[in-house]
């Protein structure tokens, strides 16, 4: 759908079905796409409905900038359908509503191949053409230009296929075994003393949110070295820190105090920092998920805050 209004526009695409192991690391990946193209220049909201009507163009005439809504519905393990669309006045040369479909289209490119990183939003839509040239349309098959009568059966060696289809057996076995033996290495440290990046790997490697494995992170902190911040209480003061390029998932920050600490790059995903009190503390480009953040904790210009 593409709707027009005053200087307004917004751009709608089909969902796309991805796969990811959580619905966080599906929006962290959009969220630092859009950072990385330098296309944030407004708020992201998830779970909007995705049309253009009063209400939003209401909601838009308050803002200086774009309104970017995305959609996310879980269709089975590790599959998700996501729905994009932004609703603004940017314009970056050329047409309005031409630029926001090329971004719609560069992001959905960019979800489907989440390993490879895109450093540019034209690098990205270069890719979709090639995409839709690999769906086979069986509309350009002319069947009258087949000749059965040159297919010769004989020819066919279906013994040498099932050969192959053993092979393929005895390859998907081995592969399941070394499977098993990467989850065993990984448990060889016990829950209780992974850090935030072996968390972050461990949960990867699941493929789904943890549950019981939270009750195992789960510890309070009262003083002396920091072992890790997700899913800890922070009881006592944290002073001197350097925090960077960590995920850091359910702290709580409550009625602590953070004296001469640095975060940089650092992204908070559900972490409490009511009552926190500020010491000397700066945040530069991190990010925070559904996170309770008072208005006087100062952040970076270039820090995203994004609440469901």
């Amino acid at each position: 759908m593409i709707g027009i209004q005053e200087e307004r526009a917004s751009t709608h695409i089909s969902s796309v079905d991805v796969n990811f192991s959580s619905k966080k690391a599906l929006q962290q990946l959009i969220n630092t796409t859009l950072t990385r193209w330098n296309c944030i220049r407004g708020p992201i909201e998830w779970n909007e409905h995705i049309y253009y009507d009063d209400a939003v163009a209401k909601k838009t005439d308050r803002l200086a900038n774009d309104l970017y809504l995305f959609e996310v519905e879980t269709k089975g393990v590790s599959l998700y359908s996501v729905s994009m669309s932004v609703v603004g006045r940017y314009k970056r040369g050329g047409n309005l509503i031409d630029f926001f479909e090329e971004l719609m289209d560069s992001l959905e490119v960019q979800l489907l191949h989440p390993d490879q990183e895109f450093a540019e939003m034209s690098d990205c839509y270069e890719l979709q053409p090639n995409l839709e040239e690999e769906d086979l349309d069986l509309e350009d098959l002319d069947l009258e230009d087949l000749d059965l009568e040159d297919l010769d059966l004989e020819d066919l060696d279906l013994e040498e296929d099932l050969d192959e289809e053993e092979d393929l057996d005895d390859l998907e076995e081995d592969l399941d075994e070394e499977e098993d033996l990467d989850e065993e290495e990984d448990l060889e440290i016990p829950l209780k003393d992974m850090t935030d990046v072996q968390i972050d790997e461990y949960v990867e490697s699941l493929g789904r949110c943890p549950r019981d494995e939270i009750d195992e992170w789960a510890l309070n902190y009262e003083g002396g070295p920091i072992l890790r911040y997700s899913y800890v209480k922070f009881l006592g003061p944290v002073t001197g820190e350097t925090v960077k390029d960590i995920t850091i998932n359910s702290a709580i920050f409550k009625n602590a105090t953070l004296k001469n600490c640095r975060f940089s790059k650092v992204t908070f995903y559900e972490c409490d920092f009511t009552d926190v009190k500020i010491k000397n503390t700066k945040f530069k480009k991190c990010t925070f998920f559904d996170c309770e953040l008072p208005d006087y904790v100062k952040l970076d210009d270039n820090c995203l805050v994004s609440n469901m």
